[in-house]
Order: C-alpha cells, then structure tokens, then sequence
C-alpha cells in the first residue's frame, strides 16, 4: 500500500510541476519542452511573431496566428525567457480543418540574427529550421 501511495504521490508532484527543470541562475521553471517562435508576414507586408508552449504536435495556423506580435513586442518577451530555456523558430504548421503542412516565411536574415543575437545574451538556447544540421 505505501509503495502504491508513494507512485501516486510522485505522479502527482510531476503531473503538476513539481519537478519541472529550473534555470540555475534565477530558479525560474523552463517550460517542459521548451518554447516555439513562429512567424509570418501579413497581407500589409508586416511581419508577425508568435511565442508558444513547445509540443510533440504540429501547430495549427490560427493557434499561431492568434496572438500575434511585432518585433518591438516579441523583443521584450525574449529578454522575460528564463537562462538556459529553449527557443525553436519552427516554420511549419497545419491548415485549420485540412491539415495540409504550411510553411511560413522567416524575415530578412537581418531580423533573424537580431533575435539570435538577443536570446543567447540572456543565455537561451536558440535554433532555427534554417540553421543547418547538428
């Protein structure tokens, strides 16, 4: 019996948090799989950002495309990402009620390496789907 409460009590500690992983300068939780960036660019020609829980699933366009952020908002949510997070700058999601794969754009290079540049100040580990293979 102790055995049994011992599992559950410790499924329920990881089922909530508990041992969620914890950036080792600020103790902060790092998200369980890490955080995904997306972008896009809108009829207008602007370009959007979206930050997102990390998954073992394919994004769906309006759930990318539900909260979107300029890069002068985006920046500011970066620098709020706790030392030693993951961020992956996906490019590919599912079309609402087909799921047909989409792939969306990624601004000028420029943009890119400002936002590369910014993540691994704050010590966040960045990838993106354009940087070559490890």
């Amino acid at each position: 019996m102790r055995i049994t409460l011992l599992g559950i009590l410790t499924a329920a500690a990881f089922l909530t948090g508990a041992c969620a992983a914890q950036s080792e300068s600020t103790g902060r939780s790092l998200a369980f799989k890490g955080i995904e960036l997306y972008s896009w660019r809108g009829g207008d020609g602007q370009w959007s950002y979206s930050l997102q829980p990390g998954t073992n699933r394919r994004k769906f366009k309006s759930e990318v495309q539900a909260a979107p952020l300029t890069l002068e908002q985006l920046e500011p949510e970066i620098g709020k990402l706790p030392e030693g997070e993951s961020l992956l700058w996906g490019n590919v999601v599912s079309e609402d009620g087909t799921g047909k794969e989409l792939t969306l754009e990624f601004p000028p290079k420029e943009k890119v390496e400002r936002l590369r540049a910014l993540a691994e100040k704050r010590g966040v580990h960045f990838w993106t789907a354009l940087d070559p293979e490890q």
